[in-house]
C-alpha cells in the first residue's frame, strides 16, 4: 500500500493510497491529469479580493518550476477571510506560499504565517493548525472513466474556529453553499438536476458536464 495523495502536516482533508502496487501507475495518471482537480478551504489573514489568481515560479530541490493558484472568497470572518482555494500543479507547499506571497498567510500556519496574528488565533479561538483542509477531489476513474468525485467535510475544529469568530451565521450561509463539503457516500450515475443546481449553486462548483459517481469510502474496490 503507498500513497498517490498526500497532504501537508497539518493540513487535514481527503488523502487516497493504493492498496495494490500495480495501480499505482493508472492512479497517478489519472491524478496528473488536467482534468483532475483538487478543491481546498482555507482561512487566510486580511481580507482578500473576491477571486484571483495566483501565479508564481516556486522553487524545489534548487529548481522553480511554473506554478498557478485559483481562489474565491467565500464569506469575511471577523476580518479575515474564508476561501475556496484550488491549486492547478501539485509544487510543495503550494497554497500556503502563494497565500502568503500575496500577504494573506493562511491562519495558523507555523512557516508562513504571521506571527502575532497565530497566537492570538490560537489562544482566543483553539486554532493549533494551519486552517487548510482539502475539501473535494474529481478525477476521472482510471478503469471506468467515470468522472470520481470524494469529499472531506470541514472538520469540527475548523468549524468550531469560524463559529467563535464570527458566530453560527458563516456556518450556515458557507453550509447552504454546499462549500464545506459532505459526509455523503451514496453512489449516482447522473448528475444533479439542472434546476437543483441552480437553486442551491454549490460554492465548489462542482463539474457536472460528465457522469459523476460518489464513491462509498468503505467500500470492497481494490482499486
Amino acid at each position: 500500500m503507498g500513497y498517490l495523495l498526500g497532504i501537508d502536516i497539518g493540513t487535514s482533508g481527503i488523502v487516497i493510497l493504493a492498496r495494490r502496487p500495480e495501480v499505482v501507475g493508472r492512479w497517478q495518471d489519472a491524478l496528473a491529469s488536467g482534468t483532475a482537480r483538487k478543491i481546498y478551504v482555507a482561512a487566510t489573514r486580511g481580507v482578500t479580493p473576491s477571486k484571483g489568481a495566483i501565479t508564481r515560479e516556486l522553487r524545489e530541490e534548487g529548481k522553480m518550476f511554473p506554478a498557478r493558484t485559483r481562489y474565491r472568497r467565500l464569506a469575511v470572518a471577523s476580518g479575515h477571510s474564508v476561501l475556496r482555494v484550488i491549486p492547478e500543479q501539485g509544487r510543495t507547499h503550494q497554497i500556503r506560499r502563494h497565500l502568503a506571497a500575496i500577504g494573506h498567510p493562511v491562519l495558523g500556519d507555523d512557516r508562513y504565517g504571521h506571527v502575532p496574528t497565530n497566537r492570538f488565533f490560537e489562544e482566543k479561538n483553539g486554532l493549533d493548525r494551519a486552517f487548510l483542509h482539502c475539501v473535494r477531489l474529481e478525477l476521472d476513474h482510471p478503469k471506468t472513466g467515470l468522472r470520481l468525485l470524494v469529499e472531506a467535510p470541514l472538520p469540527g475544529d475548523l468549524r468550531a474556529v469560524l463559529e467563535r469568530t464570527s458566530g453560527p451565521g458563516t456556518l450556515r450561509f458557507l453550509d447552504h453553499k454546499n462549500a464545506l463539503g459532505t459526509s455523503s457516500t451514496s453512489l449516482s450515475s447522473m448528475p444533479p438536476p439542472p434546476d437543483s443546481h441552480a437553486e442551491r449553486a454549490s460554492a465548489l462548483e462542482v463539474d457536472t458536464s460528465r457522469l459523476t459517481i460518489h464513491p462509498e469510502l468503505t467500500g470492497g474496490d481494490e482499486d
